[in-house]
């Protein structure tokens, strides 16, 4: 481990030792906690807390079409609104290999020309069809771009097998 993230994984263990509660989303986690010994009570409830709302599962072609697809997902709002203009900026330098889907933006907050950006606006999971778009995005998108650095790792280590970078 390098100096830098043994700093992060020190800090990260130090705030999970002053929680009461450690809520894990997966049961390995829950189980390597436990052997940790750390002080707060590990309760794992059993389900994937971020992707409980989709009810697909994952397989081999859905890994395959991501490896094949050149699509990239921002999700953010208005406030990051400054990483979605670098985003759009960075897209339409690769030109017509790289189609950009933007989740939580519409075109006129980013009042720039973009190539190949689709604007998805807000979707609201509980809408049962605005869920499905938002999975499917997620799903067929190569990799995602996450302007909230505390969300990092709830994409990382979800099911849908997603390539972050912040």
């Amino acid at each position: 481990m390098y100096p830098i993230e043994k700093k992060f994984a020190d800090y990260e263990m130090d705030v999970i030792n002053h929680a009461q509660y450690v809520i894990p989303m997966f049961p390995e986690t829950a189980k390597f906690l436990t052997q940790k010994n750390v002080k707060p009570k590990v309760c794992y409830l059993g389900m994937n807390m971020v992707n409980n709302l989709y009810k697909g599962g994952v397989d081999e072609s859905i890994i395959k079409n991501k490896k094949a697809k050149k699509q990239i997902l921002f999700i953010g709002r208005k406030n990051y609104l400054k990483s979605a203009i670098k985003t759009i900026e960075a897209v339409n330098l690769l030109g017509n290999e790289v189609e950009l889907h933007i989740v939580g933006l519409q075109a006129d907050d980013v009042n720039i020309p973009s190539k190949n950006t689709i604007f998805h606006g807000f979707l609201h999971k509980d809408n049962q069809e605005e869920n499905q778009e938002y999975y499917n995005l997620l799903i067929n998108s190569s990799l995602v771009v996450n302007a909230n650095p505390e969300w990092e790792v709830f994409l990382q280590s979800s099911s849908l097998c997603i390539s972050t970078i912040l």
